[in-house]
This record gives C-alpha cells, structure tokens and sequence, in this order.
C-alpha cells in the first residue's frame, strides 16, 4: 500500500523530487559511514567499549550485512531513482532489523546501541509524512522496550534498561514530529521558491519575446559606451548584419553605432541632455544612402545594474512622421474627396463652355485667354481625379509581373503620350525581375514617376534614367528577396529643406505641377506592400532618384 503523500503546514500535498532523492542518497551515505565506523570502533577499541560482547560473532555477521545491503541502497538511490516510497520504506526496514540485532549482542539498551535507533526515525521524519515517521518512532520504541523487558525477565538485569528505553522512545517521538514538521516547512519553501523561479524565468522569456518584436529599437550600452545587447529592430535600424559580433567586439566599422556610442557619452557626462536628434547616412546596397533619421532617448540605469548598463531607445522618425502625416491625411482625405465631388460638375460646365467659345471666331485676344481657360481646366481635372483616385482605392490584387517585358512596353506608351522623345529614357533591366504588384497601380506609380522627371529633366537624350537593382537573395539562395525600380533625372539638385515635403499632398515647385504626383505614386506603392523613398546620391552632388522598393525575384 502506498504511503500517505507528506503534506505541507497548509495542507497542500509535497510530492517526492530531486530534493528527496538527494536527501535519501545522503540518508544511505549516513548508513554507510556510522557501519563503517563501528567497524573500525571493533576492531580497534572492542575490548574497551564491549561491542559485540553478547554475542561477538553475530554482531559481526550483522555490521558487515548492514554496509553490504547498505551500499546496495545507496547504488539504487543513485542510479535507479525510481519508486521512491519502496526505497525508503525499505532502507527503514533494514536499519531497524539490523540495529536490533547489533544492540541485541551488545547487551541491550545498557551498551549506548539504542541511540543509533534515531538514524531511522530522523529519516522517516525528514523524507516520509507524518504517519510514517510516527509510525517508525513507535516501533523503534516498542523494539527498545520489548528487548529492554526480555533481557530482564531472562537476565534480571535491573530497572536502569526501562528507564533508558523509556528515555528513547520519548525521543524517538519528539525528533520525529518536531524534524518532520521542520522538513515540511523546508520543503514547502523549495516549492515556492521553485514556482518563482519558473515564474521569473517565464517573465523574462516573455520580456525578451516582446523586446524582439518592439517597433521601436532598444540598445543597451555599457557605462564606456560599448555593445552590450541589440535587438532586431536596433539592428535593422542601424543596419548591423551580425548584432553577435558587434556585442563582442564593438561597433567596428558601424558608424552609426560609433555616434551612438560618442553622444552616449557625452549624456553621460551631462545626463540632464535625454534627448537627442541624430540624421545619419547609411549607404544602401547599391551605394546611395538615404539620410537615418534617429530620436534618441538614453534612459538611466536602476537597481543592481545602477551604474554599468544603460538602455538606449531607437526611433525612427520617418516612421513617426509617417504615421503622423497619415492620421492628417486621413482627415484630409475625406474632406477632399467630397470637396472634389463638387467641383466636377461645375469644372465640366466651365470646360464645355470654353469649348463652345472656341469654336466661335474671335479675335487673337480672346483665343489666348480661352487657353488659359481650358488649360487650367485640364489641369483641375487633373486633381480632382488624382483626389477620387486615392478616395476610391479598393483591396489590391497582386501579380507576378515581368519588368524585363513589362518596361519597354510602359515606357514606349509613356513617350507616345508625353510626347517625349524615344531616347530620353535609359532602360536598364539585370536579368529577369519579376515583382509583385497591382499591373494599374505599377503603371500609375510610374507615370506619376516619369512625368515628374520628364518635368524637372533636361529633356536631351539619357534625361531621365530607370533602372531596376536586385536586392538580397532569398533563403535558398536562388534569386532577390526585393527589387529596387530606381526612376532618376539629370535635373537641378534638391536641397535637403525640400526633400521633407517632396511626398505632401499639393506640394510642387513646378508651375505645371499639381503636387499630388508624388503623393500618388507612394499611396499606391504602399498599398502593394512597397515603398517609395527619394534617395540622394551617396557624396549629395548629384539630385539622386526615385526608388521603388517592392518585393520581387530574379529568374
């Protein structure tokens, strides 16, 4: 039958572990030393201590049983830990048999033997519950008294042997419900401690989880300003490839990183400056490098690591402006579309009538100023589509497009409409891209792109140049992860006051312009799951271009 579970002071049941395990292989090792040293006592001092002296040829039958059987257990407890009740009950079992023997031939309670009963009944109380350890205590005390009464009622040895039994078994009772309770208490505090350390180790494992999938990047520095821990985000915005290898040896060539590091030091010195503003170049893979522009914020350290590590805060504010420019154009939108409604009806009564007048013969005067009239007509259409356009945008139905096919096709179909000459634009396509994107809104993406470059280009041969760049590999390596359609122009350089507003809605520098190309093009590259970015060159000499980032492969 199974033994009752020990159970804690609240009631709530203790199962056997590694703590019990660990505290049975002790108990067998305790066994073992006290048979040897009585061994040893033997053969070394057996006359003096009158060990045995009853019955000096069981007693050594006994003891070398005992370290026997005893070092068997020990064996079991290490390397077969399994049934942990049965090992105990029967390690028990065997020292109550054997120092019964023992203590019979040493002559009875008299010779000190009955002490060692208290090795079981401590074990019973420390690794049983409390009915066992009681249950042994009453035993060792019955087998101290039963043989305490059988020496007397044979040998008349006297009243002194009750008295010593008497003496051990309220002993025995007393160290097994006091260590009993005292082990409890142990153990429950293990289970509590264990519960926190797994409810620690989940809280951290849920910490990192969450700063790995943060947005926002988090850079931990030590107090000399050097790589302690990045997580993706950090790395991605500082474009680090191998965070490991930095976190070991430093920013090296990460000039990003570098500046961090430097400004870190400087809030160090001054930790009253929090914030700070940093616009970094970091080049692209295919040498331009668009302007990082980072918000900073270095947070001071707390608690035990007050003093050494330190967190930094990544942010990038494109993305912040994004978001913010999106929630104004949001509202924007709206109010727009239904302002563009109305505009049409009375825009197509002015147009036909301009039209009608035309067709009347009047003077030069008169013919001038109704080209105004319907050029400006025009170019109101123009905006009120463009607005209805982006007001009616539906879900985007992508497909694998070709560009090595689809390119010349929209660029001979550009130069028709725009009457721009046929070897204004440079077409170079590497391999065979295909990109995923809605066939319309690529084309309207880059018509809008086209008829800005055409209108700010010097419109010579090779004005206006696109080109199409693999980026990356996939994971088997086969082809580009994303492609960069690039759409650039030789015309006049954009200062970097002017690149803030070049994607704005109604933002032009160009009398002919309506300031919504721009804005166009990049709504629908980021309804197809692309971006549109203007890059400068890498030394900013040159105006730089357009890129379209979509994803893609290269057959």
């Amino acid at each position: 039958m199974r033994p009752a579970m020990l159970r804690a002071p609240d009631g709530s049941l203790i199962l056997p572990g590694e703590t019990h395990w660990v505290s049975l292989r002790y108990f067998s090792g305790t066994r073992l030393a006290i048979a040897g040293l009585l061994l040893v006592a033997e053969a070394v001092f057996g006359e003096q201590l009158s060990l045995g002296e009853f019955a000096p040829a069981l007693f050594l039958q006994a003891l070398f049983g005992y370290v026997l059987v005893g070092a068997l257990f020990l064996f079991l407890s290490i390397f077969r830990p399994a049934r942990f009740y049965v090992q105990l009950v029967a390690q028990l079992v065997l020292d109550l048999t054997v120092l019964t023997l023992l203590m019979y031939s040493s002559g009875g309670p008299r010779s000190g033997m009955a002490a060692l009963f208290l090795l079981p009944v401590a074990g019973a109380a420390i690794l049983g519950p409390t009915p066992m350890a009681l249950f042994f205590a009453a035993l060792s005390s019955l087998v101290i008294l039963g043989e305490a009464v059988w020496r007397e009622l044979t040998f008349s040895v006297g009243s002194v042997s009750f008295v010593q039994a008497g003496l051990y078994g309220a002993s025995s009772f007393a160290i097994a419900w006091v260590m009993n309770r005292l082990a409890a208490r142990l153990i429950l505090q293990e289970k509590i401690a264990l519960q926190r350390g797994y409810a620690l180790q989940s809280q951290i494992e849920i910490n990192r989880a969450v700063v790995a999938e943060m947005q926002d990047g988090v850079l931990i520095l030590s107090s000399e300003g050097q790589p302690r821990a990045l997580n993706p985000a950090a790395a991605r915005l500082l474009r680090v490839d191998d965070p490991v290898s930095v976190v070991a040896h430093g920013w090296g060539r990460h000039d990003a990183g570098a500046e961090i590091s430097r400004h870190f030091l400087d809030w160090h010195a001054e930790p009253s400056r929090g914030l700070a503003m940093l616009e970094i170049n970091v080049p692209s893979a295919h040498g331009r490098g668009p302007a990082l522009r980072l918000r900073v914020r270095f947070a001071p350290s707390t608690g035990q690591t007050a003093g050494r590590d330190h967190v930094v805060f990544l942010e990038d504010l494109q993305h912040v402006e994004e978001r913010a420019q999106q929630l104004k154009l949001a509202s924007m939108g709206r109010l727009t579309a239904s302002i563009a409604h109305e505009i049409r009806n009375p825009l197509a009564a002015i147009s036909h009538a301009s039209a009608l007048l035309a067709e009347e013969d009047a003077g030069s005067g008169a013919a001038r100023l109704l080209r105004i009239v319907q050029d400006n007509t025009l170019r109101l259409n123009r905006i009120v589509e463009n607005i209805l356009q982006l007001s009616r945008r539906a879900a985007v139905a992508q497909e694998s497009i070709s560009l090595t096919s689809y390119l010349p096709e929209l660029v001979e179909e550009f130069c028709r409409e725009q009457g721009c000459p046929a070897d204004a634009i440079e077409l170079s396509v590497y391999g065979n891209p295909v990109v995923q994107f809605n066939g319309e809104h690529l084309r309207a993406a880059l018509f809008n792109l086209l008829q800005n470059a055409q209108r700010h280009g010097l419109g010579v041969a090779g004005s206006i140049a696109v080109t199409v760049v693999p980026q990356g590999r996939d994971r088997q390596g086969r082809g580009a992860a994303r492609l960069d359609i690039i759409v650039e122009d030789d015309g006049p350089f954009i200062e970097r006051a002017a690149r803030q507003q070049l994607f704005e809605p109604f933002y032009t520098t160009h009398a002919r312009g309506t300031g919504l190309g721009l804005y166009l093009a990049r709504e629908l590259c980021i309804a197809n799951g692309a971006t549109l970015a203007y890059v400068p060159d890498a030394d900013e000499t040159k105006k730089g271009g357009f890129v379209i980032n979509a994803s893609g492969t290269l057959l």
